[in-house]
């Protein structure tokens, strides 16, 4: 979606290019051996491809589209509905683990690189050199997400407009915070 946004922002009619779904592992592996010419990925694949000389980064998410939530964590209508003092848990984590990361950048990339599969410099220069901002309030992304349910709608992929009421229930974070 923010590459497609960002595409047609710069006159690419999009129907002309050829966008591939592909995860960061199969990305990685089809420009490595040249079968595709650019990838769209998230952190750290971009600094790995750059790293082993497979790639370069021309432009950042956050150049494409200022403001946009690139990961949010998300949680099922029915898990909320059956176990709300779990989500709230999970929420709980989530914040912890966000401070942690903001705080403890060298500790942080160290367990990222033992979950990964990749080194500390890799991980580290993903961070560095990434325009990623670690928030966890979904209140301050609620204007992107109805952004984002606008592009959606103007490109046709959904039939009614979504509002922020239908993306994003902030009650379980807000009874988290408040503890």
């Amino acid at each position: 979606m923010v590459l497609k946004k960002w595409l047609v922002d710069n006159g690419i009619d999009v129907s002309k290019v050829d966008i591939k779904a592909l995860g960061p592992g199969d990305a990685t592996t089809a420009l490595t051996a040249k079968q595709i010419d650019a990838v769209f990925l998230p952190h750290p694949s971009p600094a790995l491809l750059e790293i082993n000389g497979n790639g370069k980064s021309v432009v950042e998410s956050g150049e494409m589209w200022p403001g946009h939530a690139c990961c949010v964590l998300l949680v099922s209508g029915k898990l909320i509905r059956e176990n709300p003092e779990l989500v709230k848990e999970i929420i709980n984590i989530h914040i912890k683990a966000t401070e942690y990361i903001k705080d403890n950048p060298e500790e942080s990339a160290e367990i990222a690189s033992r979950k990964l599969g990749l080194t500390k410099e890799v991980v580290m220069y993903s961070m560095q050199n990434s325009d990623t901002t670690f928030i966890h309030n979904p209140n301050d992304i609620i204007s992107y997400m109805e952004a984002y349910a606008k592009e959606h709608y103007d490109l046709g992929y959904t039939k009614k407009l979504l509002t922020a009421k239908d993306l994003i229930d902030t009650k379980l974070y807000d009874e988290v915070i408040k503890k």
